[in-house]
């Protein structure tokens, strides 16, 4: 019996909130963490953030991962609203076909967007994010939920539209 405490990771989700009270997702393909989630390779919504890096708070990483995925620069005091919703879920992470137990705690913080929505960039993304993120959209909560209800996209997390109450 294995007695080893499941392996955590820290991370920042961002909901960027512009006029509309729309929220950019990004597209993700080939991303191994979210085939293993899914149990195959379809793509996937999913809001811009990442793991916090050693030294980091969590501020700091959504003020971060906001300029490497979409290309914005914002400072924590653009983190309207503070702390929209703090997750700890036990997902599986890594390889699909013998993926691994993760502990996920994830803090999604609101971004109001104060620039032009068509400024979003893809020219900051790091290590393999290029291969992984493949298109932005924004998203209303009634196209999210649309989509989900036709089961023609995937997104994560599963209660994602449920975030919407906290932002607008």
């Amino acid at each position: 019996m294995n007695d080893s405490p499941i392996p955590e990771r820290l991370s920042t989700r961002l909901l960027i909130v512009e006029p509309e009270r729309q929220a950019i997702l990004l597209l993700r393909v080939n991303d191994p963490h979210l085939s293993a989630r899914f149990g195959d390779t379809r793509a996937c919504w999913v809001t811009p953030g990442g793991g916090v890096e050693p030294g980091e708070s969590f501020d700091q990483t959504a003020v971060r991962e906001l300029w490497e995925e979409t290309g914005l620069v914002a400072g924590r005091d653009a983190l309207i609203g503070g702390i929209v919703r703090d997750c700890r879920r036990v997902i599986p992470w890594g390889n699909p076909a013998t993926p691994t137990q993760m502990l996920s705690v994830e803090r999604y913080f609101a971004v109001r967007l104060l620039c032009d929505p068509s400024n979003v960039c893809d020219t900051n993304l790091v290590e393999n994010e290029p291969e992984v993120i493949c298109d932005y959209r924004w998203w209303t909560e009634a196209d999210i939920r649309s989509a989900m209800n036709a089961e023609t996209d995937a997104f994560f997390p599963d209660d994602l539209p449920d975030y919407f109450t906290a932002i607008v």
